[in-house]
């Protein structure tokens, strides 16, 4: 890893970033990492900490449903534009985070609770509705269309760079529009992804207007997974 700001190689990559500071990590991507023939030209990888001390509340787990998970994009060799990060036959890309965070098993669960509830004194932390409260279903981490959203132009090629938190299984349906799952090459409804998996999907804008990108399993979309 390089401090941006020293200009210095830092050889204990695993060294805790302090709030404010700004560091750029560097990853040697092999073959196995990349592509296979069944995929597309570019698939995408989550990261996330490896930071584990469970006497202080540190786990993998515990910073994941604190936040703490990224994306990383593969594309094959000789398959990336010239001027552009982006593979050759793709115009436009977005990365899709979807999932439950479950902020009971946040770190910070308490600390958050004292500084920004009401009365945080009387929480009852094993309280079923108080846990529920605190499981969120989202897409990149924000309910109920709070989200920037995406823009796209009519007939542009757009790939969905998919990524599943949390547990069980994912379905997005983005409406009016079909999306071609790239491991399969099926065209369907949506796009199905498994937790702590990715999936590349494909669409071309076909239709003007303000599209809903949704799950397609009830709970999550009544809980607030609409973008």
């Amino acid at each position: 890893a390089i401090n941006s700001t020293t200009g210095e190689v830092d050889t204990q990559a695993l060294d805790p970033v302090a709030p404010g500071e700004v560091r750029i990590y560097k990853w040697v991507i092999s073959e196995e990492m990349g592509p296979a023939d069944s995929d597309s030209n570019s698939i995408i990888w989550a990261y996330t900490s490896p930071v584990s001390d469970p006497a202080l509340g540190l786990t993998p787990d515990a910073m994941t449903n604190a936040g703490l998970i990224g994306a990383v994009i593969v594309v094959a060799d000789g398959e990336m534009k010239g001027t552009q990060t982006m593979p050759k036959d793709v115009e436009v890309e977005f990365i899709v985070l979807t999932g439950t965070f479950d902020e009971n098993l946040s770190p910070y669960l308490r600390l958050n609770a004292q500084k920004y509830a009401d009365e945080a004194y009387s929480i009852n932390y094993e309280d079923p509705e108080f846990q529920e409260s605190n499981r969120m279903r989202s897409i990149n981490g924000l309910m109920y269309c709070n989200g920037q959203g995406w823009l796209a132009n009519m007939y542009q090629k757009v790939r969905f760079y998919i990524l599943g938190t949390g547990s069980g299984i994912h379905s997005l349906n983005l409406h009016s529009h079909s999306l071609v799952d790239r491991s399969t090459n099926r065209n369907g409804f949506g796009a199905s992804v498994f937790a702590a998996g990715a999936v590349t999907a494909d669409t071309v804008v076909s239709s003007p207007g303000d599209w809903l990108l949704e799950s397609s399993i009830a709970s999550d979309t009544l809980y607030g997974a609409q973008e």
